[in-house]
């Protein structure tokens, strides 16, 4: 278990996370084009044991897409579309005629624009990490997981045993005009923290 956060410490890393998911829901309404806001945060440490992942999926496939943190401490989020919201992105954002006239190709450029999605959307956290803590991290290039959405709690459970000690958040978006709410999780190790507790003193 790693050590708590003080008062002033928790006050840093709230207001940081908070920018960075204010920065992501921005970067998301851009690239979908239909405003998105932050419908819910936790902010914790220690383990995620069963039951902590409410507002899963819970039927049909699921897209999951992960994408690591590397450079000065290490992390990996989380960004998760229900079947039915890859379904409506992609109505409102790629070309209808192809769904029809060429189905394969149609599901290629689905999986590629939701890795994009990832990619512009976790890149807009970690840029407001870096910058707010003065260190030098990346995100690396982001997986494509497509899962029952029965395994994705699974899945995300079996992923926190790789980490000794956690620090986590987690995000609902909601789409204002379009009905989405993609799930949204990250965890990182405990130099997490520690860089907040720097920041904290200063």
């Amino acid at each position: 278990m790693i050590e708590k956060l003080d008062e002033k410490e928790m006050e840093v890393a709230t207001s940081l996370v908070t920018r960075g998911l204010q920065r992501a829901s921005k970067a998301l309404s851009d690239v979908i084009q239909t405003p998105i806001t932050i419908e819910t945060l936790d902010f914790g440490s220690d383990s995620l044991d069963d039951g902590q992942f409410p507002g899963l999926p819970i039927e049909g496939e699921s897209s999951l897409l992960k994408t690591e943190v590397i450079g000065e401490f290490k992390g990996v989020c989380y960004l998760i579309f229900s079947e039915s919201e890859v379904e409506k992105i992609s109505a409102k954002c790629l070309p209808a005629s192809m769904k029809s006239d060429n189905p394969e190709q149609y599901t290629m450029m689905q999986q590629g624009f939701v890795t994009e999605i990832d990619n512009i959307v976790s890149a807009a956290v970690i840029t407001e990490f870096a910058n707010y803590l003065d260190c030098g991290i990346y995100g690396n290039v982001p997986h494509l997981e497509v899962l029952e959405a029965s395994g994705i709690r699974k899945y995300l459970e079996s992923e926190t045993q790789k980490y000794d000690s956690l620090v986590h958040f987690k995000a609902r978006f909601a789409g204002d005009e379009l009905d989405i709410a993609p799930y949204f999780t990250w965890m990182f190790q405990d130099e997490f923290s520690n860089q907040i507790r720097a920041k904290a003193a200063e």
